[in-house]
């Protein structure tokens, strides 16, 4: 999950699934309080990891959203981020 978490009507506790959540310290959108409220619907073993500095926006190149927390980082850094914890995710999962 990239900037995102499961709906309040959702519950994948028991859910024979590997996830991953990246989400942003300054992101308005999937704020750190949905994220983090989420948690009792997502597997034990969910992955969760923060970008420090990064915003909503700054999970794709579409420019800047009303309610947006402040990119610290530059764009291309988060998405970096992004790329290598996604892949080191999914390497993982082939041991």
């Amino acid at each position: 999950m990239w900037a995102a978490y499961p709906g309040n009507n959702t519950d994948l506790t028991d859910a024979n699934l590997d996830v991953l959540s990246i989400s942003a310290s300054n992101d308005g959108l999937a704020t750190r309080a949905e994220i983090q409220e989420s948690r009792q619907r997502l597997p034990d073993s969910t992955v969760y990891i923060e970008i420090n500095g990064g915003n909503h926006a700054g999970f794709g190149w579409y420019g800047e959203q009303s309610g947006d927390g402040p990119l610290e980082i530059e764009k291309i850094d988060q998405m970096e981020q992004i790329v290598a914890s996604t892949a080191a995710f999914l390497n993982a999962l082939e041991d």
